[in-house]
């Protein structure tokens, strides 16, 4: 449990990218990285919302 607290915390802060944490946690690949992020629906809420705004600056 810690580990995906960690994972996903790490990613929602902003700490670093997926590759950094696949490095950070010693995995071979992504896709066992991502086994471990969870990302928070206010937080991919907050994505949505920033893609948006630049969308919208782009037009």
């Amino acid at each position: 449990m810690l580990r995906h607290t960690f994972a996903s915390n790490f990613l929602m802060d902003r700490v670093g990218n997926l590759n950094d944490l696949m490095n950070y946690l010693s995995h071979a690949d992504t896709e066992t990285t991502k086994i471990y992020a969870h990302l928070s629906s206010e937080y991919q809420a907050d994505i949505v919302k920033r893609l948006e705004k630049s969308q919208q600056s782009i037009n």
